[in-house]
């Protein structure tokens, strides 16, 4: 199987590429830095500059992780030749964050004009699909949300939870969604649905997070409940999950279709976190 990989460096993009390298795949990465992963082809260029160099060549599917605004993925569909073709989401548009900030908003009008054009292009007969993952966690996040909660348990100080903790966040380990999509994309059926959700469960409180980032560190977390009015606006901007809301599985998930049994969190948290958490201690 030949798989090309647009932005196949960085977390969950590496995570792909060494899933498919791993499972046999010929992968083909598209990115300005050098893939981690060995034996597969590094095409070292911008996006326009690399999908140019890429004009003809067949591949029997492609992830497109760099989809970022209207005519992404009609530059890809243009010129790269694959009867599969998938474009990495975002569950927050099944669900926005509540309140939503500038950079927030940006993101998702971006993201929706892809989704946009992947249905346009579904019309014309193309084999696509909107991958959804929720907030992916795990070892290098270079968004660094995993360590903004290590930090502060790590520490011993307080680690305050936003109107008491009991909002609902569902999230992935990102090697979880790596390996569905990995095993998705050559399984047939895959695109018959125009979007994948990849809500690995029903979700947990953000307090149960808290509580189980901090027994995968070893330490008893001094979680002190505020309510968001009171907390400083430059914290609540930087808090990775108070504003995430649960939403129901459908029928098409991504790890349902995979026949993958996501990884439970007190699992992959065990090396992720001590990873992210003891080197921030």
């Amino acid at each position: 199987m030949k798989v090309l990989v647009i932005g196949g460096t960085r977390f969950f993009g590496r995570a792909l590429v060494e899933c498919l390298a791993r499972d046999g795949a010929e992968v083909a990465v598209l990115s300005r830095r050098a893939p981690a992963t060995q034996n597969v082809e590094w095409i070292e260029a911008e996006r326009t500059a690399g999908l140019a160099r890429l004009r003809g060549r067949r591949f029997d599917a492609a992830v497109d992780a760099l989809c970022y605004r209207k005519g992404d993925l009609a530059a890809v569909l243009e010129v790269v030749d694959a009867p599969v073709h998938a474009v990495i989401s975002t569950a927050w548009l099944g669900a926005a964050p509540d309140p939503i900030l500038e950079v927030t908003s940006n993101y998702l009008r971006g993201k929706q004009e892809v989704e946009v054009e992947l249905m346009e292009a579904r019309r014309q007969g193309r084999s696509c699909v909107a991958v959804r993952p929720p907030i992916m966690l795990g070892h290098g996040d270079h968004t660094g949300r995993l360590a903004f909660y290590c930090h502060r348990i790590a520490s011993g100080g307080p680690v305050l939870a936003i109107d008491d903790g009991a909002n609902v966040a569902q999230v992935a380990w990102h090697e979880d969604v790596a390996t569905a999509l990995a095993t998705a994309l050559a399984r047939p059926g895959f695109t018959d649905a125009a979007i994948r959700e990849a809500l690995p469960d029903e979700g947990r409180t953000v307090r149960r997070w808290i509580e189980t980032l901090a027994g995968a560190l070893g330490v008893a977390p001094d979680i002190v409940a505020k309510p968001a009015r009171e907390v400083a606006p430059d914290y609540l901007e930087h808090e990775p999950l108070w504003r995430e809301r649960a939403q129901k599985r459908t029928r098409d998930n991504l790890f349902a279709f995979a026949k993958f049994t996501p990884t439970a969190p007190e699992q992959w948290l065990k090396s992720s976190v001590l990873a992210t958490g003891r080197r921030v201690a």
